[in-house]
């Protein structure tokens, strides 16, 4: 039920509200939490395979989330500063900048 509410009902009566779209910091903290959901729901699946029964939390389970998450953030790190955020050729840039929601 944790799951459920979490993942679903949680999100989508946070995201139903229009100030919170608008705010990046309060979005980026939904994210989050979505992503803190996603990693309990993949742990819950793999976690009868490799355990058993019963929950046993070891530090290589943490250590194996801190290596993942700094190898996909060193890969990501080194690829913004090559490419332009920006769409420099984009052929409705100047339309898109000028509008207001």
């Amino acid at each position: 039920m944790i799951l459920v509410i979490g993942r679903f009902f949680v999100p989508f009566g946070i995201l139903l509200l229009q100030s919170i779209k608008k705010n990046p910091h309060q979005l980026s903290i939904l994210a989050g939490w979505m992503l803190l959901m996603q990693m309990l729901d993949m742990y819950l699946i793999v976690l009868p395979a490799l355990h058993g029964t019963g929950v046993h939390v070891s530090i290589w389970d943490l250590i194996c989330l801190i290596a993942i998450g700094a190898t996909l953030s060193f890969v990501y790190l080194r690829l913004v500063p090559r490419t332009s955020l920006f769409p420099v050729r984009d052929p409705r840039l100047i339309e898109s900048l000028t509008t207001v929601n």
